[in-house]
């Protein structure tokens, strides 16, 4: 099993009847739950862990951990997490806040699809599972409704998506996606992975393609399904067009096919590859977003920035708790270790020396708050901003912060470039998959973003 820098075992609890009978006073222990005759799919089930702290609303899955992410700067401005246009807007404007709850019950379709997949995966013999989904979405779209009236008092989106992760855990639904995560990264570990390595280690410009590689890769997002759709098409959606799901691994070609097409012909919103090539990093935090062929482009994106950079060392970092089909952890460690196995010249040696590091950020959300990152990732920065340079300017190492897709560079830290210190630069790296983000950002659907900033 791969190793953390530290383990913290991290979920949500609720004061729900459900949960409360459900919960021990035990010390907290993983269980790991594998369905008989499931072939690859067995060893990325999500782990299940008891309920030990409340997940916060500002999307921390242990709060009592939680701290400001080390490279952040202490100098005015302060860091927020808030993008112009979403976050600020969303607690003062109505409408606003009634576009966002468009798109956000627009998943609902989705939601249920996917509830229905696994329960019949993972959960066969809960016959409530279905039966808290549907009382957990009324329950939902109620709170929805009150996001969208005047008489709302709340927050940021931020605020509301961390809600809903809170009413999921009281129903007893941690993981709605868990089936299609599991099946996509044992897909793109075990097929995709080698034939988009090769790719990268055979292009003319490897940095090139294995960023354009990561945006293809972001196209995968359970949140934006009909998005996927529009460039997709052809047979992977067969008899559901919301179950976001592939049937078999050429269905999954063709789509990363599809989608990479996409990224070459679409426009770039934000086009900072070349000044990203000009530089080298010597540490480098990849924030990942969703699993299966988006956190595979991560990884590829990883091992280059590892190989481009002597001494270079580079933490791929995923979300402690589930949120949509945004990869966790446990599913980010069991992902690499199948795609290591093909690996072993780069991952598996990176892994071994510490090139590359498996962190969680103790975030439960598919926005990102660096306000409130947790210990693993946190201790981890600490120790290696701690090593000197003497060929730099205040020896300082250089550091590169990635973040990846819509809600961690776009709904969120938008401008996160102008709140790190001096040695550190931001890249933004996503494609834009809704008409609310799109509108926003004077952008189109489908264009994508590479944006380097920093404070200097």
């Amino acid at each position: 099993m791969t190793t953390r820098y530290s383990t913290h075992a991290f979920t949500s609890t609720s004061s729900s009847s459900y949960l409360s009978s459900q919960r021990q006073s035990a010390p907290l222990t993983r269980r790991k739950s594998c369905h008989p005759q499931r072939g690859l799919m067995n060893k990325f089930a999500a782990d299940e862990v008891m309920e030990v702290e409340t997940i916060s609303i500002d999307g921390s899955a242990k709060p009592s951990e939680a701290s400001p992410f080390p490279l952040l700067s202490n100098k005015q401005p302060l860091y927020t997490h808030v993008s112009p246009g979403v976050c600020d807007m969303h607690a003062s404007d109505v409408t606003i806040r009634a576009a966002w709850v468009v798109l956000l019950r627009s998943q609902h379709a989705s939601h249920r699809a996917n509830a229905k997949r696994t329960k019949d995966m993972f959960h066969e013999e809960d016959e409530s599972f279905l039966d808290r989904y549907h009382e957990w979405e009324a329950k939902y779209d109620d709170f929805l409704s009150r996001v969208e009236s005047d008489s709302y008092q709340g927050g940021t989106l931020l605020n509301v998506v961390s809600e809903k992760e809170k009413l999921l855990r009281e129903y007893g639904l941690p993981d709605l996606f868990r089936a299609v995560k599991a099946a996509e990264n044992a897909l793109c570990s075990d097929v995709l992975f080698q034939s988009l390595r090769d790719d990268v280690d055979n292009s003319e410009d490897s940095l090139k393609a294995s960023i354009e590689i990561a945006l293809a890769g972001n196209l995968f997002d359970a949140g934006a399904a009909q998005a996927v759709q529009n460039v997709v098409g052809g047979t992977a959606f067969k008899g559901d067009s919301n179950k976001f799901a592939f049937k078999n691994s050429e269905d999954l070609q063709f789509a990363f096919e599809a989608s990479r097409r996409r990224v070459r012909n679409s426009e770039w919103l934000c086009d900072d590859l070349d000044k990203l090539r000009a530089n080298e990093y010597d540490r480098v935090c990849v924030f990942c977003d969703n699993a299966g062929a988006d956190v595979l482009g991560m990884t590829l994106l990883a091992r280059e920035l590892a190989k481009r950079t002597k001494g270079a060392k580079v933490a791929l970092i995923a979300n402690e708790l589930a949120a949509l089909n945004d990869v966790t952890i446990n599913e980010l460690e069991e992902f690499y270790e199948a795609c290591e196995q093909h690996d072993r010249n780069c991952l598996q040696k990176y892994r071994e020396n510490g090139k590359i590091v498996l962190l969680s950020s103790g975030q439960s959300s598919t926005l990102l708050n660096l306000n409130t990152t947790g210990k693993d990732v946190n201790d981890w920065v600490k120790c290696e901003d701690t090593v000197s340079r003497s060929d730099m300017e205040g020896g300082k190492l250089r550091w590169l912060v990635v973040l990846d897709g819509m809600g961690r560079s776009l709904e969120s830290n938008w401008e996160c470039g102008k709140y790190v210190q001096p040695h550190v630069d931001v890249l933004n790296l996503a494609m834009v998959k809704s008409e609310i983000n799109a509108n926003r950002l004077g952008a189109n659907v489908y264009d994508c973003v590479c944006k380097l900033s920093n404070s200097r």
